[in-house]
């Protein structure tokens, strides 16, 4: 019996359950209280229904039937689900560590849940388990088992049963479910056993006992049901059982289920879908809650060969032959005669019979080895065909064919003969065809073919002689230069061919080679830069190398597309006048965005560009000017940033601007209709408007910026007085606008300063917008604001370092600022294990087990059979950030406290190893373990990249791994010019931390170290590889370093 787990809900109020022994006491022994929830009694009603059909030995009958031998004094225990018997003081002298309890019988099952502590032997009705010799036999020493009998354990909890089979006359033994063996009995019960259990140990014993359930009716017990014979060809599976029992039947090649029930006859008949033969089929009946043992059956093979096929049989025939099941035996009936043979492997047979008269009936059957038999074949005995076959047709055969082809009679045996010799043989297909493979014969050879139907008749021969074939190719063909208005495709080629144009591998068009050597092909329109393939092929078949053009943009297109891409580049600029802390200005042509250029400005001048080709010579110069627009838009938007001037895009009218007339004057005023900008300032002649600027910082530089245009031409000036310094001015002669720029200082005590926008005289009005000032800051200031602005934008932390190795100069933000290292370590520990390993030594193999496998092992995954050398883990843990392969270089320098101690050994006492892969990615905010800066990691780095605690070929296998990074590409190497060299080692973890760590050799210029270091406010934050190749941008600007 399986006790279940019970579990107690406090909260549920106790509960009667009312039962009987009938309910109780199933064939499962599964007492109806373990499925009920909460606290529960049990309360006995009489029994109204019919009889128990099983007695009940437990606490609900207060263990009535059970009883010890008089002569083994015993203690009973009450443990609440389960009684506990164990010795009790021994009487006339006797001890013993023994425990024996009985019930009464006669009975035809028993079936009890026990558990003892006895470790000598248990014995349950005669079957006995020593535990010294690991046996099972009968109690009379008679040893017996099945060949899967299970074994009892100590102190564990077992279902113990057996049942009498009135059939075989035998108790059956089980131990949880699983047959332990068997004994013969005769009269029609489980007969008297001395005890029901006794058990023995080296120590005092006891026996827990949970329940005892009996039958002394054997229709009340279900046995394993009997099953009929199965074949593959059958699809209902028959037997007998228990009257009103469920049947189950399971297949072990199919899933799925199959069930019916045993009618009152004892006899049941399931439908199943034909099973393979072979399939094993389990069988069980369930009765009353009990299910019986498995019934396993085999499918036995019941399909019939396919009828045989029979060549025809003339009068002269002393053989039968056909085809049919590989294997079979094969037997032809001739009136009360039977010849034998077998199909052999090739699925033939040929067996041996006497001549018989023209008419005679053949019948022919395959019976397999399951002795199936097939439908037979029958056929009549025909008069013999003595008409040989027409002679073959055969095809032209060359000194390159590997095949004769040809026609001729149907069925018939094809051979082609070369000097006497048969070189190959075929048969003519049911469309009369035939193809016969053949070694290649030299040009002149004279090839032979008959043809032999199956009456044995030849034909007559076919001769032909071997042809040498034109196996040259034509030469490419040449191909005139084709536009993109071309319907037509021209050129030159071998006399005769046959022209193939293709694009994106479609036939086009095709033509003629005419006799001049001229071809011309009609083809649709073609767009630029479609490639048109062209070949030839001769009337031999040899076709020639293709010859590929692409197709050109015709020079009145190209000529109307490159003046448009400049016209709309030209208008995407305007000039730019500076002026610095004085009078004097420049003005630079179209260095300016213009005023009303967005997005959409410029993206319809890239637009203009892509139609003219990439071959055109000013296009990459066209591309330059189209970048350099975008790059001031986007500096144009950033430019409010910070701006001083109250209301410099006049959106509030004229408020916190003051304005001045002169003589004859109108009042400026704001117009919200200008065809370039919204919301611009009117100025006429002799009229300005101006703001005081004030928070200012005194001897500090600050920049005026406007947009400001003039009609006619004429002169209009922004400019800045009342500085505490010199004045300063900028014209504007523009009727487009033009944006002004004037650098002014204040004065050692200036907090304050004017800015102004004036229309001097003249008769037309004059126009501003997009007014700004700002502080200039230093070089350092302004990178400072661009990592800030980028933290900003992504959301993210950095820490930075940057070196010029060739001046000494840096960039640092952060750079003292502790991160999560991440795999960015694993540069340093290969550098520490080039330190400590020999260049042999690295050759040394490493072996591991897949227990030794993390969380991201690209590599060493794929080499758990044979291991990895040190250099392979180096290589594995570089460039491809292998976790596994990083934790076995780990072992080979101390683990963490190795690595840390190798590193303050080189100067680096920042960097604070702990942990291995992948526990050190899991750092959280403040923590030290597994962290780094961007300083440490950078010099660290420098130490092994570039200086000599590494000898030379050491290094170079360092740089090497690095350089061939495969994760890197989105990270520092993205944000480096092109022709840069990187080696780098990234690294992520939580916190959207993302680092990238690389030394980069500019060409002909000394290397950059660089550490760039990120991360994020919550811990299943994600990163953006584009936030660290936008650093580095910003970090390489910074240092001035170009690519000439």
């Amino acid at each position: 019996m399986v006790q279940k787990n019970k579990k107690e809900l406090d909260w549920l109020k106790p509960v009667n359950v009312v039962t009987t022994a009938a309910i109780l006491a199933t064939t499962l022994f599964t007492p109806i209280v373990d499925v009920l929830p909460g606290k529960y009694n049990i309360v006995h009603a009489a029994e109204t229904q019919s009889p128990a059909k099983y007695g009940v030995i437990d606490t609900s009958n207060n263990w009535k039937g059970i009883y010890s031998d008089h002569i083994w004094p015993h203690v009973t225990e009450n443990m609440g689900t389960y009684n506990r018997y164990r010795l009790g003081t021994p009487t006339n002298g006797m001890t013993t560590n023994m425990v024996n309890f009985k019930i009464d019988y006669p009975l035809v099952a028993v079936e009890a849940k026990l558990r003892s502590n006895a470790d000598r032997y248990i014995e349950f009705h005669w079957a006995r388990y020593d535990f010294v010799k690991g046996t099972w036999c009968l109690q009379d020493s008679t040893a017996f088992i099945s060949p899967d009998a299970p074994k009892p354990k100590v102190g564990e909890w077992g279902i113990w049963k057996v049942t009498y089979d009135q059939t075989t006359k035998k108790n059956t033994y089980y131990l949880n479910g699983k047959m332990v063996g068997y004994r013969n009995y005769q009269d029609g019960t489980l007969g008297n056993a001395n005890y029901l259990f006794r058990a023995e140990g080296f120590e005092k014993s006891y026996v827990d006992v949970e329940s005892i359930y009996t039958s002394n009716s054997a229709t009340n017990f279900v046995l394993a049901p009997k099953v009929n014979g199965v074949t593959d060809a059958q699809t209902k599976l028959t037997g007998s059982g228990s009257p009103g029992a469920a049947v189950t039947i399971e297949s072990n090649v199919m899933p799925g289920k199959y069930t019916g029930t045993v009618d009152g006859n004892g006899n049941f008949s399931i439908d199943i879908p034909k099973q393979k033969a072979g399939t094993e089929l389990t069988v069980t009946q369930a009765l009353d809650g009990s299910t019986s043992e498995k019934t396993v059956v085999t499918v036995k093979d019941g399909t019939a060969p396919d009828a045989p096929k029979v060549n025809p049989v003339t009068s002269q025939d002393t053989k039968i032959t056909g085809t049919g099941e590989k294997g079979a035996k094969a037997t032809v009936k001739i009136g009360n005669g039977e010849y034998e043979g077998t199909v052999d492997e090739k699925g033939n047979y040929a067996i041996d019979i006497p001549e018989q008269p023209v008419g005679t009936e053949l019948s022919v059957t395959l019976t397999d080895a399951a002795g199936n038999t097939s439908q037979p074949t029958k056929i009549n005995v025909g008069e013999k065909d003595t008409t040989a076959p027409d002679a073959p047709k055969v095809n032209k055969v060359t000194d390159q064919d590997t095949k004769v082809t040809g026609t001729g009679e149907k069925g018939s045996k094809v051979s082609v003969v070369v000097d006497g010799k048969e070189i190959g043989t075929g048969k003519v297909d049911d469309q009369g065809n035939y193809t016969v493979d053949i070694p290649k014969q030299a040009g002149g050879k004279e090839i032979v073919v008959t043809l032999t139907d199956a009456a044995g008749n030849t034909s007559q021969p076919t001769k032909t002689k071997v042809e040498t074939k034109d196996v040259t190719a034509p030469d490419a063909p040449k191909v005139n230069p084709v536009t993109d208005q071309d319907t037509k495709v021209t050129g030159m080629g071998e006399k005769g061919a046959t022209v193939k144009v293709v694009v994106d591998g479609k036939e086009i068009g095709t033509g003629k080679v005419d006799d001049q050597g001229n071809y011309t092909v009609d083809i649709p329109k073609q767009p630029v830069g479609k490639e048109v393939v062209v070949t030839l092929i001769d009337t031999a078949g040899n076709t020639s190398q293709p010859t590929v053009t692409k197709v050109k943009i015709d020079s009145a297109t190209q000529e109307k597309a490159v003046k448009e891409a400049k016209y709309a580049i030209d208008h995407l600029f305007t000039n730019s006048s500076r002026s610095k802390f004085n009078h004097d200005f420049t003005t630079v042509k179209k260095g300016a965005i213009q005023i009303h250029v967005t997005e959409q400005h410029i993206a319809e001048a890239m637009e203009k560009l892509r139609k003219i080709p990439d071959d055109y010579k000013e296009k990459p110069a066209f591309q330059k000017e189209i970048e350099r627009a975008q790059s001031l838009v986007e500096d144009r938007e950033k430019m409010q940033e910070g701006n001083l001037v109250q209301n410099g895009l006049f959106d509030s009218g004229l408020n916190k601007w003051k304005p001045w007339l002169g003589t004859g004057a109108t009042t400026p005023t704001v117009k919200t209709d200008d065809d370039k900008s919204k919301n611009v300032i009117k100025l006429d002649p002799n009229s300005s408007v101006e703001q005081v600027l004030t928070g200012l910082e005194p001897n500090t530089t600050y920049e005026l910026t406007a947009y400001a245009r003039a009609e006619d031409n004429e002169k209009f000036s922004v400019g800045t007085k009342k500085t505490g310094t010199a004045n300063v001015t900028v014209p504007i002669y523009s009727k487009e606008y033009s944006q002004a720029h004037l650098t002014f200082k204040t004065g050692p005590n200036s907090t304050t300063a004017t800015i102004y926008l004036y229309k001097n005289g003249g008769t037309k009005s004059g126009y501003a917008d997009f007014v700004i000032t700002k502080k200039v800051m230093g070089e350092t200031e302004q990178t400072h604001q661009k990592f800030s602005q980028l933290e900003k934008e992504f959301d993210a932390k950095l820490g930075i370092y940057a070196l010029d190795t060739s001046t000494n100069q840096t960039v640092i933000y952060n750079p003292n600022e502790r991160f999560a290292y991440a795999s960015t370590h694993k540069a340093l520990a290969v550098g520490v294990l080039l330190q400590k390993k020999s260049i042999e030594d690295l050759d040394q193999r490493i072996m591991y087990t897949d227990k030794d496998l993390v969380n991201y092992n690209p590599i060493t995954e794929k080499h758990i059979d044979r291991g990895m050398t040190l250099k392979e883990l180096a290589d594995a843990s570089l460039r491809y950030s292998d976790n596994t392969a990083q934790n076995l270089i780990f072992k080979q320098i101390g683990g963490p406290d190795g690595f840390k101690k190798a590193l303050q050994e080189i100067g680096d006492t920042v960097t604070n190893p702990q942990r291995i892969e992948p526990e050190l990615n899991d750092v959280n905010p403040g923590e030290t373990p597994d962290t780094s800066t961007p300083k440490a990691l950078a010099a660290s780095l420098q130490t092994f990249i570039l200086g000599d605690v590494l000898p030379t070929e050491k290094r170079n296998l360092l740089i090497d791994w690095m350089k061939r990074n495969t994760t890197g590409d989105k990270l520092i190497r993205a944000g480096v010019p092109k022709g840069w060299e990187v080696a780098d080692k990234t690294g992520a973890a939580s916190y959207g931390t993302r680092n990238d760590i690389a030394v980069i050799w500019p060409p002909n210029k000394k290397p950059i170290v660089l550490a760039i270091l990120s991360n994020r406010d919550k811990k299943e934050a994600k990163y953006n590889d584009q936030l660290i190749a936008e650093a580095t941008k910003i970090a390489l600007d910074s240092l001035k370093i170009n690519n000439k």
